[in-house]
């Protein structure tokens, strides 16, 4: 049977599970935006857990948290970064509020897991607490806006790289066309391939050069 603690904020008290890193934000964002069903990507969990992580260095920088706490905000970060506790970010992916929820539920989970670290108990926040820790110095309308950007970036680089063993691919193919070798492919349809370029970094990158390809099922493909 799943045990519970109870939590408080300034319009009552919700029940969350007993051994969860998110907390009573977090649940109320789940119950009040329940929109999509989907819940936010690793991607997206990670870039926010790397803002975290610069704005506690920034506040230790600046003299405005003490360095026992910011310590234990980045070993929660990076534990984010790392991959664990993804299945602890339940706020639904769209919701009121430009993002508050997704906000506080990594304000929650980090404090939790902070708190835990310096001694405390889950859904305490008496060693490292949500707003006055985690959240210190930042706006949702900052945070979020500035964890999709650092999203897009990690997402772009896995396109890029994706796009790189597409060009490996075609090319293969092209060199087999060149040899007059047969190919056997399993597939119906006519598909043409022409010169196209996508500008990545500051350079062309030509994927093939003046092939046509007809493609019918159970055939063979002589250049």
């Amino acid at each position: 049977m799943e045990k519970f603690r109870l939590e408080s904020d300034s319009i009552g008290s919700l029940k969350v599970p007993e051994k969860a890193y998110y907390g009573i934000q977090s649940l109320r964002g789940k119950n009040n935006f329940y929109i999509t069903g989907y819940t936010l990507g690793e991607d997206f969990i990670k870039a926010l857990a790397y803002v975290k992580k610069a704005s506690a260095i920034a506040n230790l920088e600046a003299n405005m948290l003490p360095e026992n706490i910011v310590n234990a905000l980045i070993q929660a970060a990076d534990e984010v970064i790392s991959g664990k506790y993804m299945d602890q970010f339940i706020t639904d992916v769209i919701q009121g509020g430009a993002g508050t929820s997704i906000n506080m539920n990594m304000n929650e989970v980090l404090s939790n897991r902070g708190g835990e670290i310096l001694g405390g108990e889950l859904g305490k926040y008496d060693k490292v607490h949500p707003n006055d820790h985690a959240n210190y110095g930042q706006s949702t309308n900052d945070v979020i806006p500035t964890s999709g950007k650092l999203a897009i970036h990690f997402m772009t680089s896995k396109l890029l790289e994706s796009l790189d063993r597409l060009n490996e691919v075609y090319n293969s193919k092209v060199l087999l066309a060149n040899n007059e070798d047969s190919i056997n492919i399993e597939e119906i349809n006519k598909i043409e391939f022409k010169n196209f370029t996508f500008n990545y970094p500051n350079e062309d990158f030509k994927v093939l050069k003046n092939i046509n390809l007809i493609i019918k099922k159970g055939e063979t493909l002589q250049h």
